[in-house]
């Protein structure tokens, strides 16, 4: 008996060991790595709470009740997975998001619409072609000519948004252009990579 808990807890150390080792050689797994590694850490972990003193009860969901190595199971396999999966999507880009946002605004008020098209994210090139991209910016942009007035109004990050995975930005301007005396709202949304933001859509509403 004493040897089966002996080999029971060492399994447990082992395991627990090597997910350590692969969380430094493998910072970003990808999902399938992840629910590997999650499910032999919850089960390591459970091997190594079962030799421990004491006992342990948890309820999740209303439909799930464990005790002893059971709830050590329970507890790191849906709680701390979840969260470590969360902070994973969060990405901060080398390149600053004002200065994306510069240099993508410059490149549409001077008409450079298939370099604009070519900065997009990868998304919006999979519902647009180029020559949709430059016909639909020749059709709405280009017409209000050079902005004369430009005022951010608002910023708002979103990480893992309904629908998408990882970080983004919405950015809202109000612009004056040269060729419309109204103020036209410009709604920007950007998508975080690791090289710097990317737009994904860009709206033109009147403001009355």
């Amino acid at each position: 008996m004493k040897f089966e808990k002996i080999l029971v807890f060492s399994f447990g150390v082992v395991f627990v060991s090597v997910i350590l080792a692969l969380v430094v050689f493998l910072p970003e797994p990808t999902t399938a790595q992840y629910v590997v590694f999650k499910t032999v850490l919850a089960i390591a972990a459970a091997d190594v709470g079962a030799m421990l003193p004491g006992l342990l009860e948890v309820q999740i969901n209303n439909f799930i009740r464990a005790g002893g190595a059971m709830a050590i199971f329970a507890v790191v396999y849906f709680y701390s997975p979840a969260l470590i999966e969360q902070t994973r999507s969060i990405i901060v880009p080398k390149k600053d998001m004002d200065e994306t946002l510069s240099e993508w605004l410059s490149d549409m008020d001077s008409g450079e619409f298939v370099v604009a098209y070519k900065k997009l994210c990868d998304d919006s090139k999979k519902l647009y072609t180029q020559a949709q991209f430059v016909s639909l910016a020749k059709d709405q942009r280009a017409p209000l000519g050079e902005p004369t007035r430009r005022t951010r109004t608002f910023m708002q990050g979103a990480t893992n948004p309904p629908g998408r995975t990882g970080t983004f930005s919405l950015v809202g301007y109000a612009t004056i252009f040269k060729n419309n005396n109204n103020t036209i709202a410009e709604n920007i949304f950007l998508e975080a990579k690791a090289d710097s933001w990317r737009v994904c859509e860009y709206n033109l509403i009147p403001q009355k």
